[in-house]
């Protein structure tokens, strides 16, 4: 066996850096959700010391409540999930408090869907489609 000493190195462009780094350089297929909540906030509907989001969908049988978005900067809450394989077609939607009734879309019956491939699928969306 030969043990091969790498050193990894990253450079720091700004505020916002995400670093993915595997096991074996094995690069799974991972899906991040990152959602902007400004304009539900700017509308009173969000409050970000109260309320969560989450997300809920085809990969974890529409029950998002261990799947929970998390504030990083301006008003995006991002979330990876890795339970996911390549061609997957899944179906989701985001929820205000794991309710129903604050869900994305609410009584129009529409989901946001994506086709997984392989490596990182960075989604990034506005909640409800509206942007300020």
């Amino acid at each position: 066996i030969e043990i091969i000493n790498q050193q990894r190195s990253f450079t720091i462009i700004d505020s916002e850096n995400i670093i993915l780094d595997y096991f074996g350089e094995l690069n799974p297929t991972i899906v991040t959700f990152f959602v902007n909540m400004s304009y539900q906030i700017q509308l009173g509907t969000f409050d970000v010391l109260s309320d969560f989001l989450d997300v809920a969908g085809t990969f974890n049988n529409w029950d998002g409540s261990d799947d929970k978005l998390s504030l990083v900067d301006n008003n995006r809450y991002p979330l990876s999930i890795s339970n996911v394989s390549i061609d997957d077609e899944i179906e989701f939607k985001f929820r205000i408090n794991g309710n129903w009734d604050t869900s994305e879309f609410s009584g129009m019956g529409d989901n946001r869907s994506h086709t997984v491939v392989q490596g990182n699928n960075i989604l990034e969306y506005w909640f409800n489609n509206e942007s300020n």
